[in-house]
């Protein structure tokens, strides 16, 4: 499921050069039988509390911003469109949509394929969310 996020994630990052798209496979590099160094991503994925694959994780100012988990916000589906990626992630302030990257009026209400689920836009727009002041996941104080 990874795969289908990096082919979407790779035609996205030409049309965007405002944002910086990383891949990290976390799948074995933290196995040195693996080829992994032994250390690294087990750390990122704890400390980032990464619980699903695919996960996108939004990073702002140095800070995650916000985590896409999953295909929730795409409908619950991975054959969505890259239209509807660059929405999703135009809503989160990760790039800046452009005209030509239209979507279904039905993905913006919610509608068959829309946005759904408890990761969902409509939710972290509507209620106290990161950007809203009213949590924040990523801050522990160990």
């Amino acid at each position: 499921q990874c795969d289908v996020f990096h082919a979407a994630l790779e035609q996205l990052a030409p049309r965007h050069p405002e944002t910086r798209f990383v891949k990290i496979n976390v799948e074995g590099c933290d196995d040195v039988r693996e080829g992994g160094s032994g250390v690294g991503a087990k750390y990122l994925v704890e400390k980032l509390g990464i619980v699903v694959m695919p996960t996108l994780l939004i990073v702002k100012d140095r800070k995650a911003h916000h985590q896409v988990r999953g295909f929730d916000e795409l409908g619950g589906k991975d054959d969505f469109t890259v239209n509807e990626l660059a929405y999703v992630l135009g809503g989160h302030e990760a790039l800046t949509r452009k005209d030509e990257e239209e979507v279904e009026p039905a993905f913006v209400s919610g509608g068959e394929r829309g946005i759904e689920g408890v990761n969902s836009l409509r939710m972290m727009f509507g209620g106290s969310g990161v950007r809203r002041g009213g949590y924040d996941d990523f801050d522990d104080d160990e």
